[in-house]
């Protein structure tokens, strides 16, 4: 009797291990694997048959830790002691994916350490989520502080350009003071539009968006979107069929593809590629992106350009910041893609790989 219950508990512990959401490891004294349940398989890309025999290495990311981190966990871990922490590892497709790892070694009834024991869970998802709330949070208070800045600006560009208008209608034409005047007049209103730009990212300004489809609205603009592209530089469109509908407000859209485009033109400029891509999606819990659980119209645009340092990738939303040179852009058209897509309930994400190319993906919520 006592020998069926002890093998009921073992099958039922057997059971729990495989079924359990965390990845669980199971190697000799030595390190190489003897067992896998199938959350490590999920995890890592590989199944048990490719793992046995192997040594945990064969998901390690090359370069992610420096050689000391591992040798101070395989000197814990040999010396009897639990060790805990954080790891990244590489997926059998070649995706990074961050760990939060438990290594506990087993030692027999005579006291000998036989094997190790590792329950991974994957956190990459929860600290995607993470970083996109604190930028969220960063943009929230940018935008707060420009709405503000640009409400106030617009109040005294009101009066300075309604004045400088008044004095030049009595200055006569050819004068100095004329020629001054105008000049003044016109960085007035460069400095007016400036604020608009500001007014929308920090999204003071009234929109009405209706429901629409945005592959319609994409024909509408590919023409200009065709003529901004030099002809070093090719541009592809794939536009699912059946799009689902959004809410977008036609011109603010397309100054989205504008602003995203000519950005996507000046990281190529020795020419490349171009896509404008549009998918249905439905982002799950296990979706690949930051973005809360629900039907989307996705909007990517991807380019064969430079690319953009992973120091900087943080920043490109950030109104008035560039990295071209003086005088050669305002370091506000990012600023206002993000604006626009947040004032349309959506989400914007960007991902680079320098030397590669740039993707910037907008997901609008789906209307019925």
């Amino acid at each position: 009797m006592e020998q069926r219950v002890c093998g009921d508990i073992e099958k039922l512990i057997l059971q729990a291990v495989e079924q359990t959401s965390e990845a669980i490891l199971i190697t000799d004294a030595e390190g190489s694997i003897l067992y896998a349940n199938k959350a490590f398989e999920e995890t890592s890309g590989y199944d048990s048959d490719y793992l046995i025999g192997k040594n945990p290495s064969v998901v390690k990311n090359d370069g992610a830790h420096p050689p000391s981190f591992y040798k101070e966990l395989w000197e814990t871990i040999k010396a009897g002691r639990k060790w805990h922490g954080r790891m990244f590892n590489r997926h059998k497709s070649g995706a990074i994916y961050t760990l939060d790892t438990d290594i506990t070694p087993v030692r027999d009834k005579n006291g000998e350490l036989t094997h190790f024991i590792s329950v991974r869970r994957d956190i990459t998802r929860e600290l995607q989520l993470e970083k996109q709330l604190v930028e969220s949070q960063k943009m929230e208070s940018l935008g707060l502080l420009a709405g503000q800045i640009a409400h106030d600006f617009n109040n005294m560009l009101t009066i300075i350009l309604g004045s400088v208008e008044l004095v030049l209608e009595d200055t006569k034409e050819g004068t100095i003071s004329h020629k001054l005047l105008s000049e003044t007049l016109k960085t007035a209103r460069h400095t007016a539009e400036l604020t608009k730009q500001l007014l929308v990212f920090a999204r003071r300004q009234e929109t009405r968006p209706k429901k629409s489809c945005a592959n319609d609205l994409i024909k509408e603009a590919e023409l200009i979107l065709n003529r901004l592209m030099p002809k070093n530089i090719d541009f592809l469109m794939d536009l699912e069929t059946g799009l689902w509908d959004a809410n977008l407000e036609s011109t603010q859209f397309q100054q989205v593809l504008m602003n995203l485009a000519i950005n996507a033109q000046d990281a190529m400029p020795k020419g490349g590629a171009m896509k404008l891509t549009t998918r249905n999606l439905a982002a799950g819990e296990d979706s690949p992106w930051p973005i809360p659980v629900g039907e989307y119209v996705l909007i990517q645009l991807e380019d064969t350009g430079t690319g953009i340092p992973q120091e900087i990738l943080d920043k490109v939303f950030d109104p008035f910041f560039t990295t071209k040179p003086k005088g050669k852009g305002t370091g506000l058209g990012l600023s206002i893609v993000y604006g626009i897509v947040k004032q349309h309930q959506g989400e914007v994400l960007v991902d680079s790989v320098p030397g590669k190319g740039t993707t910037f993906r907008l997901f609008f919520p789906r209307v019925k």
